[in-house]
């Protein structure tokens, strides 16, 4: 078996998938960003069901965007959602879109996912104690994970860089949040919301025109956003009429 951590314990925390010799016989086995996405979605699936923010997440199912998707996968959103669009109409996959998220359904997890009861009771791995078992359920924090377990610090101030500059002009080159308490708001946050909600915040600032309820000074800073985060995001989902410049008083 190909491990893709040398460390043996990170593997077996993290838990595993199936993957039939068969599949080199699918019909999008030879377009690579297919395979790429479809086997991102297998790994990311609930091998159980699970809740989240109130909403029941069943087996074979996860809660994700697509700029999540692009940033654990390298590949361009365009592309994300060309291959799900693919995946859909060949029946592999169901998607049901919100406002910040996306449901994804495998259609058929089971089928690719079953297991006998020796497999289930990880005779493969040398017959570990019942409490390490548990520590196999390779999806018990799939929604907590899925918030933003690659979207650290430093990715977050390249996209405030970026964005910064594109909306507002002025060059921007913070490397690292200047205090601890921002630190903490930010582990706080990225724990809480998605990329895309963190990047929408961003817009909820850097496109205001006014000052939004609640908020004395306005600041362009990581410092200030990360304090005020939740009145930013409140900002631009309310897309009122002086959010991107629509209107100015």
């Amino acid at each position: 078996m190909f491990i893709m951590v040398e460390d043996y314990q990170e593997n077996y925390i993290t838990g595993w998938v199936k993957l039939y010799r068969s599949f080199i016989n699918w019909e999008w086995f030879t377009v690579p960003n297919m395979v790429h996405v479809f086997i991102y979605c297998l790994l990311k699936a609930n091998h159980k069901d699970n809740r989240w923010r109130g909403i029941e997440i069943k087996r074979g199912c996860f809660i994700t965007s697509y700029a999540t998707m692009s940033n654990e996968t390298n590949l361009s959103i365009k592309k994300i959602r060309l291959a799900l669009s693919k995946l859909e109409k060949s029946g592999e996959i169901i998607r049901k879109s919100g406002n910040q998220n996306t449901l994804i359904t495998i259609c058929k997890y089971d089928t690719y996912q079953s297991f006998n009861d020796n497999e289930g009771k990880q005779k493969a791995n040398g017959g570990q104690t019942e409490g390490n078992q548990r520590a196999t359920n390779n999806n018990d924090n799939n929604i907590k994970n899925e918030k933003n377990t690659l979207y650290d610090e430093q990715l977050f101030l390249k996209d405030w860089n970026k964005l910064r500059f594109e909306i507002l002009k002025k060059p921007s080159h913070v490397k690292r949040l200047s205090n601890y308490e921002s630190r903490e708001q930010f582990k706080e946050i990225s724990n809480a919301y998605t990329q895309e909600e963190i990047h929408n915040a961003m817009l909820g600032l850097f496109k205001q025109q006014i000052m939004p309820k609640g908020i004395d000074t306005l600041r362009t800073t990581p410092v200030h956003f990360l304090k005020e985060f939740e009145r930013y995001l409140q900002a631009y989902n309310d897309k009122n009429k002086y959010l991107y410049g629509d209107k100015k008083e």
